[in-house]
């Protein structure tokens, strides 16, 4: 349709929509206007721009759209890549994503500043609508291309862990393990993190049902799936009812094998469980509260710190927090309190001394329990064990572990603490004098108690 027709058209339409009911009676003579008059000035094509300068303007005000949309999107591209939050901690706070985009507005950044300053309302990409908007249609394009590389290996396990996150509510991060080989000569083995589903049914039956529907939702089939990775819980890992054996029978390939990172974390909280082992660390975690907890007393800690000869410069110079479920965390938080012991007693030693009530109070019952030998002791016992098991541990998380090396780490720490037990006078031994020195080293005196039970 040419463009004077389509004009044609509109004036045949709205013709056709006037009414002219209008009684003779009410008809009135016809005026002369005079020319000067301010009337409405018909719109004629004539007078008007060719086709294709139309066309041309037309083109260039959606190419202006689709660079202020790339130029925006570059911003969300740059936030993914800090993994940091786009949105604001309340409705009324300025998200993060409006602040970067303002301050690069404001930076210079032309194309951004001419969007924010001329495209409508509905279209700035600015508000909480848009950017959750956004945040699915990234989700999917990333589930999309991870689906793509499974539909590629054809084979594949399926991994999934059920939690509950900061607002109580149940959910289940399913995973997929495969060997990506888009390239020939090298095959990688993946483990790409492919959604969160929330679930209220935490039942060996629920559970099935909700990885089943994930791979037949996302086009994947149940014939193709080798593998099934949990913890040992009896909801997942039950012969009967539990979520494996359902998924066994829709899918008869897939071989259940419980996470070797979760057997060994079973294993060290069961070690871990004597009176003395868990007071240590109780300990370890008060002391790392009292100092996270104020920002004055974490500042003396700093300093402390910074004045220790024997730590290296690049070594980070604070306590970590210990995590519940993750003795990685802990494994570390110990190693790190072991080393930086010295400066954790000259701050609480500082402290005791402060005005404030609560931090002297405090300061003073943690500096006489980190002077105990009970404490010392267990604190050396946990580090000389805890640095066999601290690679292994990582090392089972790795992503291309499998059975056989799995039991080739583990037979390697075994044989090196079973050596630790055949020498357990000498080793007990060093270990003590290892204590005694860090007590002497810090005002302490290593204490021997007179009656040991077995």
């Amino acid at each position: 349709m040419s463009f004077n027709s389509l004009i044609e058209n509109l004036k045949a339409i709205f013709l056709k929509s006037r009414t002219w009911n209008i009684r003779p009676s009410k008809i009135r003579p016809k005026r002369e206007v005079p020319v000067s008059s301010s009337l409405p000035v018909l719109w004629v094509p004539e007078a008007c721009q060719s086709q294709e300068s139309l066309i041309v303007d037309m083109e260039e005000k959606q190419k202006r759209k689709r660079d202020n949309k790339s130029v925006y999107m570059n911003y969300w591209k740059r936030w993914c890549g800090q993994e940091t939050t786009t949105k604001g901690s309340s409705v009324d706070e300025p998200s993060s994503s409006l602040q970067s985009t303002t301050y690069g507005a404001e930076s210079g950044d032309k194309l951004l500043s001419e969007h924010l300053a001329t495209a409508s309302k509905n279209a700035l990409y600015t508000s909480p609508q848009i950017q959750n908007e956004i945040i699915v249609i990234c989700g999917e394009i990333i589930q999309q291309a991870i689906i793509k590389e499974v539909k590629n290996a054809q084979f594949f396990a399926v991994l999934a862990d059920e939690t509950t996150d900061i607002s109580n509510m149940e959910q289940v991060s399913l995973c997929l393990r495969y060997v990506d080989s888009e390239n020939v000569k090298q095959h990688k083995l993946k483990e790409m993190f492919l959604e969160f589903i929330p679930t209220n049914d935490v039942t060996g039956v629920g559970l099935s049902n909700l990885i089943l529907n994930a791979v037949k939702r996302n086009g994947l089939e149940y014939c193709h799936v080798v593998g099934q990775g949990y913890d040992g819980a009896a909801s997942m890992s039950g012969h009967f009812q539990g979520a494996q054996a359902y998924v066994r029978k829709e899918c008869p390939l897939a071989l259940y094998v419980h996470c070797s990172a979760h057997s060994l974390n079973l294993a060290i909280a069961d070690s871990c469980s004597r009176p003395e082992i868990r007071n240590c660390l109780g300990i370890v975690q008060s002391v790392g509260t009292f100092f996270r907890n104020s920002a004055q007393r974490t500042a003396v800690l700093r300093d402390n710190i910074n004045q220790l000869s024997t730590l290296p410069p690049h070594h980070k110079k604070n306590l970590l927090a210990m995590c519940e479920t993750r003795w990685v965390h802990k494994h570390e938080a110990v190693l790190r309190f072991k080393e930086i012991y010295p400066a954790i007693m000259a701050a609480l030693e500082e402290l005791q001394a402060v005005h404030n009530k609560e931090t002297s109070n405090q300061a003073v019952q943690l500096l006489n329990t980190l002077r105990t030998s009970n404490f010392v002791v267990c604190l050396a016992v946990l580090e000389k064990v805890m640095g066999y098991i601290l690679p292994l541990s990582k090392q089972l998380q790795a992503t291309n572990i499998d059975l056989a090396k799995a039991f080739s780490h583990v037979d390697t720490v075994l044989n090196a603490l079973n050596i630790l037990r055949s020498n357990a006078e000498d080793e007990c031994t060093h270990i003590c004098n290892a204590a005694k020195d860090l007590l002497e080293e810090n005002g302490g005196m290593l204490q021997i108690p007179r009656i040991v039970g077995k």
